[in-house]
């Protein structure tokens, strides 16, 4: 049992990482072992993913004042807390290629902009394109235009060579 400045270090723990946090997946990890976990972690820290197991009641504390608040209702018992840093996307990622190879683990509830999903919709967060790849989509509906622009200007000069050409094969 914990004591009560190690159960307030978890929940300042806990409420730093959701104020930096850009979206948040809570799992149930029972029946993963302790192996698994320790790559799931390092993972995770790869990704830069902070992972936390925490209690439904110390987690209600930590997210009381946070973005997070309305996800408390669907913990139970033990959960894992997975939070996304850099990449909104990241924890969803990596707990949806977790749970393909465990078949225990499963993904309870996903948090995103203040949205609470359903861990059954963790593809829809999945799905959405990362920070890199959204910028490169935009940059590359930006540059078209130009690029047929450029691509009309220069068509004029070469339909102008191809008539000159074939006006002189002509005689």
């Amino acid at each position: 049992m914990q004591l009560r400045e190690q159960k307030k270090a978890t929940v300042t723990a806990l409420r730093s990482a959701a104020d930096q946090a850009l979206s948040l997946v809570i799992a149930d990890p029972r029946g993963v072992t302790a192996s698994d976990m320790d790559d799931l972690r390092s993972q995770a820290r790869q990704a830069n993913i902070r992972l936390c197991l925490v209690k439904n009641r110390l987690a209600k504390m930590a997210f009381a004042d946070t973005t997070y608040k309305g996800i408390c209702d669907s913990m139970q018992g033990m959960s894992l807390c997975a939070f996304s840093m850099t990449e909104y996307n990241a924890a969803a990622k990596l707990f949806k290629q977790f749970g393909s190879t465990h078949q225990t683990f499963r993904v309870t509830t996903v948090s995103f902009e203040g949205q609470v999903l359903d861990g059954k919709r963790l593809d829809e967060l999945v799905n959405l394109p990362s920070r890199t790849e959204a910028i490169a989509m935009l940059l590359r509906t930006m540059n078209a235009p130009i690029v047929k622009l450029v691509g009309t200007f220069n068509a004029i000069p070469t339909k102008m060579v191809r008539v000159l050409k074939a006006i002189g094969e002509k005689k």
